[in-house]
Formats: structure tokens, C-alpha cells, sequence
């Protein structure tokens, strides 16, 4: 295995692990601090996903249903890292991927919580889009200091990005 794969596997599991804890933790506070079992959030989105609950006034925090979202919410993040890690390998390579890198990432941080607060209120949830997306940026937030963190030519790469020009930075990325 090339240093480059073991370098985008490694940052890409590290990067999902920081983001599917930081949005475990601060569900786990948030109902906490709601008066709920710290498990409601994992449990509501799971009985959601793999029983067909569609009402969340009925809902039950059983192990099962957590365990199960838990599972698939982990898979969902550790793709999600090693995505990140190969974009951040490629704006490393090459800076002018950097502004459609940036403009992906926004739009992906939109669709997925707008979707996760379609599927709330599909099943008759409380989840406010509001705590949704501060869930996600701080998982976002989290994935990113970690990638920057850890590729010091990345962070070069980026202070120096005034100095390209955005029409040869999206040239460059459509060319490949």
C-alpha cells in the first residue's frame, strides 16, 4: 500500500471518529440538558431508520435501536472522513481545488442537515434544524482542525491562496 492510500486512510477514520463523537456528545448534552435520557436523540433516529417509528411521542429508549443508529452513524462518518482526507490531499497537491473543495463541502454540510431535519420531521421528532446544525458543525469543526492539523503543506497551501486566480482554480480542478 502507497504512503499516499495509508496517509488518506489513516486521517480519513481519525476524521470520521472525531466527527461521529463530536455529534454523539453533543446530543448526549443537549438531552441532558432537555431533561431526556442522553440516549433519546440515537434511539428516536434509529427506531426512525430501522423500525418505522413516525411518532416520537410513542418512542422507547431501548438498546437495540441505539446500538443500531450508533453502527450506521459511525459507518456514515468513517466514509464521510476518508472523503474528506483525499480532499484535503488533493487541495494539498493542488491549492486551486481549493475554492470547489470549500463550495462542496458547504453544500454538503447544507444537504445533510436539511435531510437529517426532513427525516426528524418525518417522524414526528422535536429536533429543532437549529440543534441539527449546530450538531454538525461542531462535528465539521472538529474533522477539519484534525485534517489541518495534521497536513502542514495544506495549511501553507491555503495562506497562499490570495495569490490564485479563481477562474484557474476551477480551470484546473474541471481539466483534472
Amino acid at each position: 500500500m502507497s504512503d499516499r492510500l495509508r496517509r488518506i486512510g489513516f486521517d480519513g477514520l481519525v476524521a470520521g471518529l472525531i466527527g461521529y463523537v463530536a455529534i454523539a456528545v453533543f446530543f448526549m448534552v443537549l438531552n441532558g440538558l432537555q431533561g431526556r435520557s442522553p440516549f433519546y436523540t440515537a434511539a428516536l433516529l434509529g427506531a426512525g431508520v430501522f423500525t418505522g417509528l413516525r411518532d416520537a411521542a410513542t418512542l422507547s429508549v431501548e438498546p437495540g435501536s441505539v446500538i443500531a443508529y450508533n453502527g450506521l452513524h459511525i459507518v456514515v462518518f468513517l466514509i464521510i472522513g476518508l472523503v474528506s482526507a483525499r480532499i484535503a490531499l488533493a487541495v494539498e497537491e493542488n491549492p486551486r481545488a481549493f475554492y470547489p473543495a470549500f463550495f462542496a463541502g458547504v453544500f454538503g454540510f447544507i444537504l445533510v442537515t436539511a435531510m437529517v431535519f426532513a427525516f426528524a420531521l418525518y417522524i414526528g421528532s422535536t429536533l429543532s434544524f437549529w440543534s441539527i446544525g449546530g450538531a454538525m458543525l461542531f462535528s465539521v469543526t472538529g474533522m477539519l482542525t484534525y485534517l489541518l492539523g495534521m497536513n502542514l503543506l495544506l495549511r501553507a497551501e491555503i495562506k497562499h491562496l490570495d495569490k490564485l486566480d479563481e477562474a484557474d482554480a476551477w480551470t484546473a480542478v474541471v481539466s483534472g
